[in-house]
């Protein structure tokens, strides 16, 4: 840098301020102070190409995120994709944060504790060892191929509202007897991405894989009586593992005005139970498809379809008899939009089928119309009135178990008025 600094110092006196090589250098000595400020401070970037890094998949996305539908919802967007990009720039899974942060955030949190659970204190209060290989390949400035792989180590206390050597009561249903033992989970977790963009052509790709392995997950036993659900802690531990796969392709065309997205996600959950007195090994497998496509001809008016298959099954192979027939449904979502000016209108149909027998088929379709104002927006909705039922199926999964929920969709008239103060 020193060296530089002389080299155009003896250059600017041959060089008028009018030509190419005048004007390079007044303009570099404008920013000379700020360019040299990296070498003050190892951790100084030279350049903030993280930053743009970091904002490119809100850039490729731009035309899913048109219909935030308020100043208020994409200020709430800002925020969100902010903190999911944090979690990448300091290396942790952001699903796993996501997790962590729903279990601590509470309606009463101070703003210390809110603090504490960015991104960058979960990764300094966590015991994780990470080791990360990566490579990528640019042909150009515009496109090219990304190769990721990660894996990390973390332990952790599991639960110590189950440890306690006492019985208490979670909900006014569910009873809890702990041992009076704390204990400790690890998961060794090995994960990696191949991402290919090329924005020349609206041309996406990305396919990610996980595996993660649970070590000293301790089993609890299940038992209802006197209308109680009681949870009861044994002394017996188990290894649970758990494999990831998705992969997800998107086209557009016409500059965006059609976008195609085409995607997949396979799940399979080994994991060990206590029943009837002793361990049974079972595994959860989930899989789903999804077609989704936009199309925006103009300013407008736009087209939104999006179908999703899913399948499920639990089999446990101690008890084959708790196994269950795998579960299959399709949801089809349609929707379309008109946007004169500050107004909104969304017409929304609702498809969902399913060989579970108890609830086959629902379809529900909805209305809402919108003004928005930079101060004030009101909405008027009309809520399946063109349904078949009133309620509708939905399949909740996890880990390890699935239940299905029955959630009321009224048949209902609502006018909405929101304010920013």
């Amino acid at each position: 840098m020193d060296a530089m600094e002389v080299w155009m110092e003896s250059v600017s006196s041959q060089c008028t301020p009018s030509d190419s090589m005048g004007k390079a250098i007044d303009y570099a000595y404008k920013l000379w102070p700020r360019l040299r400020r990296y070498t003050l401070d190892g951790r100084y970037k030279i350049d903030n190409n993280t930053v743009e890094r970091g904002q490119r998949p809100s850039v490729m996305g731009r035309k899913n995120y048109l219909f935030s539908k308020s100043d208020v919802g994409a200020s709430d967007n800002a925020i969100f994709y902010s903190l999911i990009e944090s979690c990448d720039l300091v290396g942790i899974n952001p699903l796993k944060w996501l997790n962590f942060v729903l279990d601590n955030l509470h309606d009463d949190s101070s703003q210390e504790e809110i603090r504490k659970l960015l991104p960058y204190y979960y990764k300094k209060n966590s015991r994780v060892n990470t080791c990360e290989f990566f490579f990528a390949i640019n042909k150009s400035a515009y496109f090219g191929w990304l190769l990721l792989f990660n894996y990390s180590h973390q332990k952790s206390c599991y639960g110590v509202g189950n440890c306690l050597p006492l019985a208490y009561y979670g909900s006014y249903a569910t009873r809890i007897e702990g041992n009076g033992k704390l204990c400790f989970i690890s998961y060794d977790n090995v994960d990696g991405k191949l991402e290919y963009s090329n924005p020349n052509i609206g041309l996406f790709f990305n396919a990610r894989g996980s595996y993660t392995l649970i070590n000293d997950v301790p089993l609890f036993g299940y038992r209802y009586e006197n209308n109680i659900y009681s949870i009861v802690a044994t002394p017996q531990k188990a290894n649970n593992r758990q494999v990831l796969a998705s992969a997800e392709l998107s086209k557009a065309f016409g500059y965006g005005k059609l976008t195609m997205t085409i995607g997949a996600d396979a799940m399979r959950h080994d994991y060990k139970a206590w029943i009837s007195e002793q361990v049974a090994d079972g595994y959860v497998d989930n899989y789903s498809a999804k077609f989704q496509v936009a199309f925006i001809p103009t300013p407008l008016f736009s087209l939104e379809g999006k179908s999703t298959f899913h399948e499920s099954k639990y089999t446990n192979k101690t008890f084959r008899s708790l196994s269950s027939s795998p579960l299959r449904s399709f949801k089809h979502n349609l929707t379309m939009n008109f946007m004169p000016g500050n107004f909104l209108f969304a017409w929304t149909h609702e498809l969902y089928h399913s060989n579970d027998h108890s609830v086959s088929h629902t379809y529900f379709s909805d209305l809402k119309c919108t003004y928005t104002h930079k101060r004030y927006e009101i909405s008027f909705m009309a809520n399946n009135i063109f349904g078949s039922k009133k309620y509708e199926r939905n399949v909740v999964y996890s880990s390890t178990i699935q239940y299905t929920v029955n959630s009321l969709r009224p048949r209902e008239f609502m006018l909405e008025v929101s304010f920013s103060l």
